[in-house]
């Protein structure tokens, strides 16, 4: 284990017989300058604000004063009194809090830690506060936020709180959690110590300029010359693309026996566990991650930090890199960007991040051959890789850094074929260019005959395609016949009816009073739609058959109906010409063209009784 370079831990006030020989047992007998300087001040009733480089010892900084206070309670605190919060960002930070936390809290009589992160039903956590009740919470701040909203009252008493600590508390509020840490904080004493700390980070790094198509190359060669015998993470911009790589970097040449690990933010939390304790216990390997596994993370002996895609946040540039020379040890960090993102080197620079130009590794040309001929194999490899130009494209489109991360500078054909596409997706930034992007040619394999290689899953996506085609064919011999459609509109009109007479029946259990208002608005209302029509028919934009199918008349009334539609020319005076009905329904229809007249002539507004009945509908 390294040495940090401070003084020793029995010079630090404040530190107990009791923490010393947790140190000790854990390996540690000297601070860190971030330790020395903190541990004192927390411990002594004093808030602190810490901002120090990665792997400078935050942890242990802000956990000893934790306990030290604990220990110095004049009275112990009960099972469900609460002395203690921290809270992290991310479920893996929490969980290495809480690894570092529980030995020292062993050691105090009587005291409880508890871990509240993500991944697991609330309701067991709520269960086990009342049972056990803690007295240290450590935990994500959405967990902590909802166990202590669903937790009764004497659960988790927070009155007696000595302590608050915000790990990465920039992150927190870039993360979005204002609002959870709002409702953590709003019942806690005022009287309590609050300690913030955040990461800044000074390194080295080396930067290498290559187009997209060629990234590939120079991460399989660094792979190759690396990771045999030592550790590295390789950070990628979204998920898809982590997911791509770490399926394709096994069926390359040149990376059988290389151990590749896969970590990011959708994967179910037992097999993100899984996956840093296998690189953990890895002597070399890589494991490709987003930035889910940038800030706070120690795993140890990692010699190198690769950025293939730089992250939207530059503040997390550097805590990427701050995953390797941790605690003085050694360990080197690369950057590889496109050419058109070289501006990023003096925008880093401003930022007291030092670059330096790093040599390009030998590549084969044959790569991205292999690449493509693994995607027109397997469909797995297929649909990866068309997820991985997607989220990638979205991923670049909302980089923070807008000025240098230009999407108009973004090479869309280099970049599909450094991830194997074999056709380009549909989508916006590349539709207007779909067959003609420079450095990207189509595959002469249809994608739709590609089989996936797991037998189960070709046999679902089998099952799949022909539910599919059983059902445009069952569409395909819909009846579309003129007696088809008669049936439809029958039944569409047996349908209307039905609810007429459903809605007639309601009409009838109300009192006397309101159906002769709803009968009123009723009788109004085709009224209006009749003298529509009629206006219509005057005009020219509907025919004597339309106006004898809404009155009822008989063919022979044709004419006659004509003439009806001149009223509004012959004047408000003019009587109705003679229209003949076969029936006492249509004897209704020439009433109604009475009815028309008289609203012609008085251009007549529904009574107020009427319009009110009718903002009631």
């Amino acid at each position: 284990m390294a040495t940090a370079s401070g003084p020793p831990f029995e010079d630090i006030s404040g530190i107990s017989e009791t923490s010393l020989e947790v140190l000790k047992a854990m390996g540690f007998e000297r601070a860190t300058p971030v330790q020395a300087a903190t541990i004192p001040l927390l411990a002594g009733n004093k808030d602190v604000a810490v901002d120090a480089c990665t792997g400078s010892g935050k942890t242990l900084a802000f956990v000893i004063p934790v306990v030290e206070k604990l220990k110095k309670l004049e009275q112990r605190l009960k099972a469900h009194q609460v002395g203690a919060i921290i809270v992290s960002p991310t479920r893996e930070l929490a969980k290495q809090i809480y690894g570092v936390a529980e030995p020292f809290l062993k050691r105090v009589a009587n005291a409880t830690g508890m871990l509240l992160v993500g991944g697991s039903d609330p309701l067991v956590d709520v269960a086990a506060l009342k049972r056990d009740g803690a007295n240290v919470l450590v935990g994500t701040p959405g967990r902590i936020s909802d166990v202590m909203r669903r937790c009764p009252p004497g659960v988790l008493d927070v009155r007696r709180l000595e302590v608050l600590i915000l790990d990465e508390a920039d992150r927190l509020l870039d993360m979005g959690f204002q609002a959870q840490l709002d409702a953590i904080m709003a019942p806690l004493p005022k009287q309590r110590r609050t300690g913030l700390f955040s990461a800044t980070q000074t390194e080295a790094v080396k930067a290498l300029a290559r187009a997209a198509d060629q990234k590939l190359g120079q991460l399989i060669a660094f792979l190759q010359a690396h990771c045999r015998q030592e550790k590295a993470i390789v950070y990628f911009l979204t998920c898809a693309c982590v997911d791509l790589h770490a399926a394709v970097l096994g069926r390359l040449q040149g990376l059988q026996g290389i151990h590749v690990n896969a970590l990011h933010g959708r994967m179910k939390q037992a097999a993100r566990e899984f996956t840093l304790a296998s690189f953990a216990a890895l002597p070399s390997g890589c494991l490709l991650a987003t930035d889910v596994a940038a800030r706070g993370l120690d795993i140890p002996d990692v010699h190198w930090v690769v950025q293939v895609d730089m992250p939207q946040d530059p503040s997390a540039f550097v805590h990427r890199v701050g995953r390797t020379a941790r605690l003085g040890r050694s360990g080197r960090a690369l950057a590889l960007l496109l050419p058109s993102e070289t501006s990023y080197v003096d925008f880093l620079r401003l930022r007291k991040v030092p670059m330096q130009q790093a040599q390009s590794y030998a590549v084969d040309p044959s790569l991205l051959a292999q690449l493509r001929r693994a995607a027109e194999e397997d469909r797995d490899i297929m649909e990866k890789g068309v997820k991985a130009f997607v989220s990638y494209v979205r991923g670049y489109r909302e980089h923070h850094c807008r000025f240098i991360f230009r999407m108009a500078d973004l090479p869309l054909g280099r970049l599909a074929t450094s991830l194997g596409l074999l056709r380009l997706p549909a989508m916006p930034e590349v539709r207007k260019a779909r067959g003609s992007l420079p450095h990207f040619s189509q595959s002469d394999v249809d994608p739709a005959s590609v089989k996936f290689k797991d037998k189960a899953r070709e046999k679902q996506r089998q099952r799949a395609l022909k539910q599919q085609q059983a059902g445009r064919l069952a569409s395909s011999k819909e009846p579309h016949s003129a007696e088809a459609l008669q049936q439809s509109q029958q039944a569409a009109a047996a349908e209307k009816q039905q609810l007429q007479a459903a809605a007639a029946a309601e009409e009838n259990r109300l009192p006397a009073a309101k159906r002769r208002m709803l009968e009123l608005r009723q009788d109004h209302d085709e009224l209006r739609d009749d003298y529509r029509l009629l206006k219509k028919v005057k005009k020219g934009r509907a025919s004597e058959a339309d106006w004898d199918e809404a009155m009822g008349a008989t063919t022979a009334a044709t004419q006659d109906v004509k003439d009806a539609a001149k009223i509004g020319k012959v004047g408000s005076k003019a009587a109705l010409p003679a229209v003949v009905f076969t029936s006492k329904s249509r004897e209704a229809g020439r009433a109604r063209l009475r009815q028309v007249q008289v609203l012609r002539k008085s251009n007549a507004r529904p009574s107020s009784k009427l319009r009110g009945a009718k903002l009631k509908r």
